[in-house]
């Protein structure tokens, strides 16, 4: 049976395809097909270096992409863990001393804090600037609200 030839239960298209990848990608089925013999295997010689070249570069922009994007994603937490902690601490009492320095440990470098508060609860919004390398500068902040505890209450 030649290389590519119909079977029963199979169309002959399916083995027109079939008989086409053998020539044309493999090279297994000897002199069939158009891309077959000495000229044909000089004319795709490098074929696959000219692809690696090409996609090359792609895939180094796909990957600092999703690094940037990761490094946006971590700060993004650390804002939001910052924020917690501060609030937690202002929301048992401490002074704000204390919780900004709480909050500048766990945030990104050079992040800004913010507070607010009113009667009965306390509000920290710490805000990041992050320069992801040509995609440019994105801010990212997270933000936690607390309610004050009851200063005068007894311990059971």
């Amino acid at each position: 049976m030649r290389c590519g030839a119909p079977s029963r239960g199979l169309s002959r298209l399916h083995w027109a395809l079939v008989a086409k990848v053998r020539v044309g990608l493999l090279g297994i089925c000897g002199s069939q097909g158009s891309r077959s013999g000495a000229k044909g295997q000089r004319r795709d010689r490098g074929m696959a270096s000219v692809e690696v070249a090409l996609a090359l570069p792609v895939v180094v922009t796909l990957l600092a992409v999703c690094v940037g994007a990761v490094s946006l994603g971590v700060d993004r937490v650390r804002c939001v863990d910052a924020a917690r902690l501060a609030a937690r601490a202002l929301a048992r009492g401490d002074d704000s001393g204390t919780a900004l320095a709480l909050a500048r440990t766990a945030a990104p470098p050079g992040a800004a804090v913010a507070v607010s508060s009113s009667a009965d609860r306390v509000t920290v919004t710490v805000t990041s600037v992050r320069s992801v390398g040509w995609l440019g500068r994105f801010e990212v902040a997270g933000s936690a609200t607390g309610q004050r505890e009851a200063s005068g209450a007894a311990d059971p």
